[in-house]
């Protein structure tokens, strides 16, 4: 009778262990909010910047900045500007896309 006691509550023991052991908090997504000209310095977020975005999001007037977010790595980036700076922007964007790459420089 007393093995069999012994022998729950090691059942129950272990079995509350397994319990606990798998709920692990699930980690929470890191959010940055960094205005637009410094995103720009960023040379590889720029770049993912200009191959992902379009000026869609320009088309609705209204006063203040806009702002978008933005995956990046493990981080979500708000990124926030005037709408000044982001038609600036989209027209790098543009100047990039025709501007040739080094070995098609037409001799």
């Amino acid at each position: 009778m007393k093995t069999m006691k012994l022998a729950l509550v090691l059942a129950f023991v272990s079995f509350a262990a397994m319990t606990f052991a798998a709920e692990q908090p699930s980690p929470k997504p890191v959010t940055v909010k960094m205005s637009l000209q410094k995103a720009l310095n960023h040379k590889g977020m720029a770049w993912e910047m200009m191959k992902h975005l379009s000026p869609d999001f320009l088309a609705v007037e209204k006063p203040g900045h806009y702002s978008i977010e933005f995956r990046y790595g493990h981080h979500m980036y708000v990124i926030y500007g005037k709408y000044e700076e982001w038609i600036s922007f989209f027209n790098l964007m543009k100047w990039r896309r025709v501007k040739p790459a080094n070995g098609s420089r037409g001799l």
